[in-house]
């Protein structure tokens, strides 16, 4: 157990930042939290997984909707009403909580509820990475029901989504996340702790915590901060260079889009071009697939900025580095998820792991 101080949390926004590999909320939103908290004088407290107690009661809260609405909305108190909502419906009090899925603004909401109302964060959570649907959640590869789903914007419109399956329950939920404008709280992926030692993802904020650090030490030393991360992580390096083209189309509370790297440097005479769901699906150099998810396809800038795809825009300078996904993708099925997003984006063949295709 330890608490969190400012820094910790800067670090913890900008390293879930660059493995949200596209998605997870705006690098804004999250630090508007971590400054509210700061200036609030609260210390959150991260506790690992062997400190979960098993008999314990622990729920997932997160934002829900588009990215750049979320942004625009400057989300805080939604996920304090939907938390408060999901322990009335359920009449549990919950003993901690717990990130969704790693990404600047998913992984602080709960750290930022739980500084308010003096629970424990987990260091763990559902998907090591962002993810644009629920049913892309370890939560729904367990079993663990998504219900009672509560939703809450800012005000006083809220909503209580009960359904069998992660699948269906996205539908629903974002249909009424549509109605509050593409931007709520949610609550909900109620465990316990037992189940939260099997099921989730171990380590994820300490690890966007290291990521986080990682490149803000190079920063501050005015080293070259790619090596150190690929080192460190495993990863590869895809392309350097500046952002010709992006195109973003927000429909059915998702942001769609595409963007176009023209390398610089070494990588001159190369194009990438990345296509997302909210988070980045598929990457392609020189027309060749270089990753697709569950693999982790990330973004930062030259000037070791971490940045989602609410925050990229035409004339950038970027960096595109890949990472493998954890070892739990891996198991048989389960990157059969992504199909059908892939299909919308025009790829109709089966996943291929980063390390075959970058050997």
């Amino acid at each position: 157990m330890r608490k969190l101080t400012y820094q910790n949390m800067v670090d913890i926004v900008n390293g879930a930042g660059l493995f949200g590999a596209g998605g997870g909320g705006s690098i804004v939103s999250g630090l508007q939290l971590a400054k509210e908290l700061r200036d609030e004088g609260l210390e959150p407290v991260l506790i690992t997984m062997d400190e979960v107690e098993n008999d314990k009661t622990l729920a997932t809260v997160a934002g829900m909707g588009a990215p750049v609405a979320l942004l625009e909305k400057k989300f805080n108190v939604e996920g304090i009403k939907a938390l408060e909502l999901l322990e009335k419906t359920t009449g549990k009090t919950m003993d901690y909580l717990i990130p969704v899925e790693t990404g600047a603004f998913n992984t602080l909401v709960p750290i930022y509820v739980g500084a308010k109302k003096g629970l424990p964060v987990v260091d763990a959570d559902g998907a090591g990475r962002a993810v644009p649907q629920l049913e892309m959640l370890m939560f729904s590869f367990y079993d663990i029901p998504p219900s009672p789903f509560a939703i809450s914007d800012k005000t006083t419109n809220s909503a209580v989504v009960y359904t069998a399956n992660s699948y269906d329950c996205e539908n629903l939920a974002r249909h009424v996340v549509m109605a509050l404008e593409m931007s709520a709280g949610i609550a909900s992926y109620v465990m316990d702790g037992a189940m939260c030692k099997k099921a989730m993802i171990p380590s994820a904020v300490t690890i966007a915590e290291k990521a986080g650090r990682v490149v803000r030490e190079a920063k501050e030393k005015g080293e070259d901060f790619i090596k150190p991360l690929l080192t460190e992580f495993g990863g590869y390096h895809l392309i350097t260079g500046k952002i010709k083209k992006m195109t973003t189309e927000t429909k059915e509370g998702f942001d769609f889009g595409r963007f176009v790297i023209e390398g610089t440097g070494e990588n001159a005479g190369d194009t990438l071009v990345v296509d997302y769901k909210n988070e980045n699906m598929t990457a392609k150099r020189n027309g060749d697939l270089v990753a697709m998810v569950p693999d982790l396809i990330c973004t930062i800038s030259t000037d070791a900025q971490p940045l989602t795809n609410a925050d990229l825009k035409e004339g950038m300078e970027i960096a595109v580095l890949g990472f493998q996904c954890d070892p739990k993708w891996k198991e048989t099925g389960r990157p059969e998820v992504f199909k059908h997003v892939l299909e919308m984006l025009d790829y109709t063949g089966p996943y291929k792991p980063i390390e075959k295709l970058n050997k």
